[in-house]
């Protein structure tokens, strides 16, 4: 269902958005929030703090779940009665509609943006309050909030370009991404529930849909296959070429956007190849270990060719790691305005997967990154450098960006050599290592 004109699409005023409210909005403790609204112990003036965060046009349309709802104006009755003083009425009516309220196990939490974010102020998203009920694409991620703000911060990595996002779930970096205006936007993910509550989400944010929804099948072709791409013409890599229902066109306007149901453990390699990506991106992705694989096959896939084998181990020498070093990561070594072009050009000219990933297990990144090594890829721990702009940052968001790590996948040139014996040119050649430029 479409939402009201007062969605987090429409709202434009970030400075009616108190603390207070950016805290409600996304479902911060209750018992944080009750606190901020008690000042100078003035309990009716509280209660009608409640009653006024409640009516705010964000909350109306996208309202938080039913048991955080109850969770708060429960603790605000009680602490009323306990006080000595009368409850208010508008409170009460609300504690009354909560209670009465169905419970479907779906909430809405907004997060609102830093003044020079994007276009937007505040972003509401559809979820799973309850990580044991859902599909993983359902709820938040905090390295998808992360994604999104390098998304504002650098709009210019998607600008005009074809752009595929791999386990894109509720969609944060998804909104993000429509905004910085890319030719093509498809948003893939294993979980058809998850591609259902990210289409709604895109709506409820105003990013247009395309309402052709594909599927990427599955290795063995017993898996009906919807993807845009004749089976007789999966296409090269190197041509334009449009996404599932959309044509080709999209530049200067409004993206094409699609979803994709992709399974990066069993799908196609002909139809993501066919997309003919020129940038692909994930947020945690690599939550676990036994993802590593089938997140590099889809990599591979969707940068141009079919994923290599398993097994497979470059021969010869690796010294990726010390051109890794010597780069300080794929955003370059010199961090001022005068870089942007730079920054913007290199990016452009290859194609690369972006992957940010919130540090849980040591162990795995480590695995991932010496896998990727291993099977040919040139990678780049770029966390340093890939940092969001001031002022494009989410506000009062519980998020340990210092967690984040950011990684930049390309194919080496060497290993697109060695390959094309066994796998046919993986990979278009002179895609070697680069730098690119950040700005602060």
């Amino acid at each position: 269902m479409t939402p009201p004109a007062a969605s987090a699409a429409a709202w434009s005023d970030p400075a009616d958005l108190d603390d207070v409210l950016v805290d409600f909005l996304q479902m911060r403790p209750s018992a944080d929030v009750l606190a901020a609204t008690r000042r100078d112990g003035d309990e009716r003036a509280s209660q009608r703090a409640i009653v006024r965060l409640l009516r705010h046009p964000l909350a109306a349309a996208n309202p938080p779940g039913r048991a955080y709802l109850l969770r708060l104006l429960r603790d605000a009755v009680l602490r009323a009665e306990g006080a000595g003083a009368d409850v208010d009425d508008d409170l009460a009516d609300a504690h009354a509609d909560a209670l009465l309220r169905p419970d479907d196990g779906w909430c809405f939490k907004t997060y609102v943006l830093g003044a020079r974010a994007s276009p937007r102020a505040a972003i509401s998203l559809r979820l799973s309050p309850d990580m044991l009920r859902g599909g993983t694409g359902c709820h938040d991620w905090d390295a998808g909030f992360y994604l999104a703000e390098l998304f504002w911060s650098f709009p210019e990595l998607l600008a005009n370009r074809r752009v595929v996002e791999i386990g894109a779930g509720a969609g944060v970096a998804a909104v993000a991404a429509a905004d910085a205006r890319p030719a093509t936007l498809t948003l893939c993910d294993r979980d058809p529930e998850a591609l259902a509550n990210l289409a709604e989400n895109l709506r409820r944010n105003g990013v247009a849909l395309d309402e052709t929804s594909g599927d990427a099948g599955d290795r063995d072709g017993d898996r009906e296959r919807d993807h845009g791409v004749p089976e007789t013409d999966v296409g090269d890599g190197d041509e334009e070429r449009p996404l599932p229902g959309t044509s080709p066109s999209g530049t200067g306007g409004s993206p094409l956007v699609s979803t994709l149901r992709l399974d990066w453990d069993d799908f196609d390699p002909r139809v993501a190849a066919g997309l003919a990506a020129d940038l692909v991106v994930g947020a945690d992705v690599l939550y676990d270990p036994t993802n590593i694989e089938g997140v590099l096959d889809a990599v591979a896939a969707l940068m141009g060719g079919a994923p290599p084998p398993r097994g497979f181990e470059e021969s010869g020498e690796d010294d990726s790691s010390e051109r890794s070093l010597a780069r300080s990561g794929a955003f370059g070594s010199a961090a001022s305005d005068e870089t942007d072009a730079a920054f913007a050009a290199e990016t452009r000219a290859r194609r690369r997967a972006l992957l940010v990933t919130a540090l849980r297990q040591p162990e795995t990144l480590l695995a991932f990154e010496r896998r990727a090594r291993d099977r040919g890829f040139e990678l780049s721990d770029v966390t340093a450098r890939a940092r969001p702009v001031d002022g494009s940052a989410f506000r009062r968001l519980d998020v340990d960006r210092g967690r984040m790590r950011v990684h930049v996948l390309e194919a080496s040139q060497r290993t697109s050599n060695a390959r094309a014996r066994d796998d046919g040119a993986l990979f278009v050649e002179g895609w070697g290592p680069s730098s690119i430029a950040h700005r602060k």
